[in-house]
C-alpha cells in the first residue's frame, strides 16, 4: 500500500531513539525491569527520540509527519495472559516507550491506542498526561458487535488539552450504540478461490507427519479442492483426534481450533454462544464444517477488507496484493496479532468526530500556508 501511494513506510521503531540512548536500549533490553524509570525523564524532555528514520519505501532517510489522528497498537506480550506477564517491567516495553516519546514529538490531536484487556493505562498517563487527556477508556469484545469470534481488547482514547474539546458522545456510549447480535458463524468467510485451496492443501500434506502417515496408508494421490473430504485427509493423525473428539462432544458443522485438544477443557470451540474464542497469533487450524479455513478467510474473520467482492475495483488494504514469498504462517500469524478492523473502526469513527479548538485550526491554516510556500 505505501509503495501504490508512495507513502512513507518505517521499520524497526527502536531507530527513532537518538543516537546517545541506542546503547542504554541495547542494554534494557536484556534487563528491561527499570526501563520507564531511567527512560523517563528523557522522554519527558522530548530529546529522547528524532523524527527521522531509514524508510523502506523511497530507501532513504524521511521524517515522519504528524496526523491528525494517530492509531496503533502497543506492543502486548508484557500485559497479556499469554506472554511474559511482566508489564512495564517486560521486554517490550521500550518500543512502548519509543511509541510514547514519538506522540510527546509529534503530538497528534487524537491518539487511540490499542492493547489487551491488561494493560496498565497508568503509563500513558505518567508519560503523556500533562499533554492529552487519557479519559476515554473502552473495553470491548470483537462479538459484541456481531463478529464470530471472541476478541477483548482496551482502546483508549487520548485527546490534546490544546487542539480538542471534549466529545459530545464518550466514547463507551458511542461504541455502545454500535453493538448487534452475531447472526453468522465462520461458513459467511469461506469464499477462497480453487488456488488458496490448492495452496492449502498442498502446504498440509507437505508436512512431514502427515506425509509418513498418508504414505503408511496407501494414500500418496495429490489431494484437490474438488475431491471429497480431501482437507479432512490432508490432516495429521492429531489433528484428526481431536476434530472427532469435537464432532463426538458438540455435532458436525462447528468450528473448531484443532490446535487445542477438547478434552482438556481448554478446546476452543464455538457452540457454547456462537463465538470462537480469540484466533490467537499460534492459532494453527480453524476447521469450520467440511475444511478448515484459509489464512485470507481468517484474515476477513477479523474484519480486514479482503473479500474479493469488497476490494474491486482498487486495493483496500495490503493484503489484496500477491506479494511474493508471504507465507501462510506469516499471514495467521498477523490476523493473530491485529485488532478487529470493523471495531477499531468504530474507535476511529468517534475519534474522527472530536471537537477542535481554534487554535488548532488556525495552526492547521498555518501549516497549510507553509508548505504551499515550501511547494
Amino acid at each position: 500500500m505505501s509503495t501504490l501511494s508512495d507513502s512513507c513506510h518505517f521499520g524497526d521503531i527502536s531507530n527513532f531513539w537518538v543516537p546517545e540512548l541506542q546503547p542504554t536500549i541495547e542494554a534494557l533490553r536484556d534487563r528491561s525491569g527499570d526501563a520507564v524509570e531511567q527512560l523517563q525523564e528523557a522522554i519527558l524532555s522530548g530529546r529522547s527520540v528524532r523524527i527521522k528514520g531509514r524508510c523502506l519505501t523511497h530507501t532513504r532517510m524521511c521524517f515522519l509527519k504528524t496526523a491528525f489522528v494517530h492509531v496503533a497498537g502497543t506492543p502486548c506480550p508484557d500485559w497479556s495472559q499469554y506472554g511474559d506477564g511482566d508489564g512495564a517491567r517486560g521486554k517490550t516495553i521500550v518500543d512502548t516507550l519509543c511509541w510514547c516519546a514519538l506522540r510527546r514529538k509529534l503530538q497528534e490531536a487524537v491518539v487511540v491506542q490499542e492493547n489487551v484487556r491488561g494493560f496498565d493505562v497508568t503509563l500513558l498517563r505518567v508519560l503523556l498526561g500533562d499533554l492529552y487527556e487519557i479519559d476515554s477508556d473502552f473495553v470491548g469484545d470483537a462479538f459484541d458487535f456481531g463478529w464470530p469470534a471472541h476478541r477483548v481488547r482496551r482502546c483508549t482514547v487520548m485527546r490534546h488539552k490544546s487542539f480538542t474539546m471534549p466529545p459530545v458522545v464518550p466514547l463507551p456510549t458511542f461504541m455502545l450504540r454500535l453493538h448487534r447480535p452475531c447472526r453468522v458463524d465462520f461458513h459467511a468467510f469461506l469464499f477462497a478461490d480453487d488456488a488458496e485451496l490448492q495452496d492449502e492443501l498442498d502446504w498440509a500434506t507437505s508436512r512431514p507427519s502427515v506425509q509418513a502417515e498418508r504414505a503408511a496408508a496407501g494414500d500418496t494421490d495429490r489431494l484437490t479442492p474438488g475431491m471429497a473430504g480431501a482437507f479432512r485427509r490432508a490432516l495429521s493423525a492429531t489433528e484428526k483426534r481431536w476434530l472427532e473428539g469435537y464432532e463426538a462432544e458438540y455435532g458436525a458443522g462447528g468450528s473448531y481450533q484443532l490446535n487445542q485438544n477438547p478434552l482438556s477443557g481448554f478446546g476452543s470451540h464455538n457452540r457454547d454462544d456462537g463465538g470462537l474464542r480469540a484466533i490467537l497469533k499460534r492459532a494453527g487450524i480453524t476447521w469450520c464444517h467440511f475444511r478448515w479455513l484459509t489464512p485470507t478467510e481468517v484474515l476477513a474473520s477479523q474484519g480486514f477488507p479482503v473479500f474479493p467482492f469488497e476490494c474491486a475495483p482498487r486495493a483496500r488494504c495490503s493484503f489484496n496484493f500477491v506479494r511474493r514469498g508471504r507465507m501462510r504462517d506469516t499471514m495467521k500469524a498477523q490476523s493473530g496479532n491485529a485488532m478487529n478492523a470493523a471495531v477499531v473502526g468504530g474507535v476511529l469513527m468517534h475519534a474522527l468526530l472530536m471537537p477542535v479548538t481554534p487554535e488548532f485550526e488556525t495552526m492547521c491554516r498555518m501549516r497549510m500556508i507553509c508548505r504551499s510556500a515550501v511547494c
